[in-house]
């Protein structure tokens, strides 16, 4: 990495392009975080008041873009009823 900031006019201008150029992939990290959805699971921990089954269905019907089956395990054929 230093390599590439040889050329650079001091070397006082150098040093801080190496020691910033890690900042660039953690900005772009910070920044996708930001898009990225919450996972029905973290809407659905008992934990902390974040209980919210409303959420983590709507997080659900985004992440997989079809209709989810409400329909309890043992209602379903070849499952056996607990």
């Amino acid at each position: 990495m230093n390599l590439v900031f040889f050329l650079a006019p001091s070397p006082v201008l150098s040093l801080r392009l190496t020691l910033a150029s890690p900042l660039v992939p953690a900005l772009m990290l910070i920044i996708a975080l930001y898009f990225t959805p919450e996972s029905p699971r973290y809407w659905l921990r008992p934990h902390r008041g974040r209980y919210n089954t409303e959420k983590a269905y709507n997080e659900l019907r985004k992440l997989r873009n079809t209709e989810v089956s409400l329909t309890p395990t043992s209602q379903l054929e070849g499952f056996p009823a607990s």
